[in-house]
């Protein structure tokens, strides 16, 4: 696709079915100009979680490479938020409550581990784009399975869970969103951090007094409904500022760390494949032809919208540190969703299987997608994905 876009072909690796050059020669002699930069000013990071972490991170073997901890730390959380969902596939139920702690005591491992993996990769000098795109792309893989756990534990109807990951996924988008257009990832007060604590919370609260609890009524509404007011006008204002920053780029003129000059068309083109898939989830969750499938499986439908929110976030963050401006035809990332809604139009076959289809489709791209490009930067900066080692680009011989 950019070796496309870009006209050459990198001559590295021969393009096989199974193993194809996404990136061009030039974008990764633009990865030598890459510096990552992130501002996290959040309360709880600053003042209650870094002097745990610091001392986590000197407690870890100098042999253990950054990338081992963000994969560990993802396939720990997902192992028990997959297991609660198994308990519960229609997002109801009473599971066991070993498995809600569980779930909580992994979302903690993982909030660890994810903000240690660059304070490791920093002290053994092991720092690279391939990190900043493994770290990144964990927690867009992370961030709809711990808002799909949250739904079960809150017991949400199937609209509310869909509701809760739309603020999700779309907050996580944002941030990118806005680091494409800025050159920097900036994080708000109340943010990340923020919200796994009460993600965390919620499974203990969950295990110790059980999921009725959260359908009490309260003022009028149910408690699972409540809760869930604040935290969308936390993620709006999140959001809000991240196109805020972003727009304002126009009048400030190009960020130091970004390669296109800001225009009002290189700003709305990252929005496009966003708005094209939640639209495409939207219209599945309350078409009458697909509904039924949904309900029966929400699992399926937001791994499918979960894994393309995260195929589209990866993509955004590869621009990023390649430089190059992302294409209108990146919508077409999202055609495993795209296909589902078509066959609502003109149906082929049962509502169920275009979704199975396309959740298959989104899982092989995604994969595909993260294993080649993980290949080429390992070769191109002459480093090994869970080893130590420094960051050696090409382009410097």
């Amino acid at each position: 696709f950019y070796s496309a876009l870009e006209g050459s072909q990198n001559v590295m690796v021969k393009p096989s079915p199974l193993r194809y050059n996404y990136l061009s020669n030039q974008a990764l002699r633009n990865l030598d100009n890459h510096k990552y930069s992130c501002d996290d000013p959040s309360i709880l990071s600053k003042y209650v979680f870094q002097p745990w972490w610091e001392w986590v991170v000197r407690q870890l073997p100098e042999n253990l490479a950054p990338n081992t901890c963000t994969v560990f730390g993802l396939v720990f959380m997902c192992l028990p938020s997959a297991l609660l969902v198994w308990h519960c596939p229609t997002g109801k139920g009473n599971p066991p409550p070993w498995v809600v702690v569980s779930v909580a005591i992994s979302t903690f491992v993982y909030q660890t581990l994810d903000a240690i993996d660059g304070k490791q990769a920093r002290r053994l000098k092991a720092g690279s784009p391939l990190g900043e795109l493994c770290d990144h792309g964990c927690d867009a893989v992370s961030t709809w399975f711990s808002l799909l756990a949250l739904g079960v534990s809150l017991q949400l109807e199937v609209n509310w869970t869909c509701f809760c990951i739309f603020w999700g996924l779309l907050a996580f988008y944002g941030a990118h969103f806005q680091t494409y257009n800025t050159g920097a990832l900036q994080f708000g007060s109340i943010d990340v951090t923020e919200a796994q604590v009460v993600i965390i919370t919620i499974h203990l609260l969950s295990a110790y007094f059980g999921h009725d609890m959260w359908t009490t009524n309260v003022a009028g509404m149910s408690l699972n409904h409540l809760i869930l007011i604040p935290t969308c006008l936390c993620t709006l204002n999140s959001v809000g500022r991240n196109v805020y920053n972003s727009f304002k780029t126009l009048s400030t003129g190009k960020p130091e760390k970004v390669a296109h000059t800001p225009t009002l068309t290189s700003i709305l083109i990252p929005l496009l494949p966003c708005a094209v898939l939640h639209s495409c989830a939207a219209w599945l969750l309350f078409h009458p032809l697909s509904r039924p499938a949904v309900s029966a499986a929400p699992w399926a439908f937001v791994a499918l919208w979960g894994l393309l929110n995260a195929q589209l976030v990866m993509l955004i963050i590869v621009h990023h540190m390649t430089q190059i401006q992302l294409h209108s035809l990146t919508v077409l990332w999202n055609l495993p969703m795209i296909l589902p809604v078509l066959n609502t139009l003109f149906p082929v076959v049962p509502a169920s299987t275009a979704l199975g289809a396309g959740l298959l489709a989104a899982t092989i791209i995604f994969v595909h997608f993260t294993t080649c490009v993980s290949l080429q930067l390992c070769e191109w900066g002459r480093i090994r994905f869970f080893h130590v080692s420094t960051w050696k680009p090409r382009s410097q011989e």
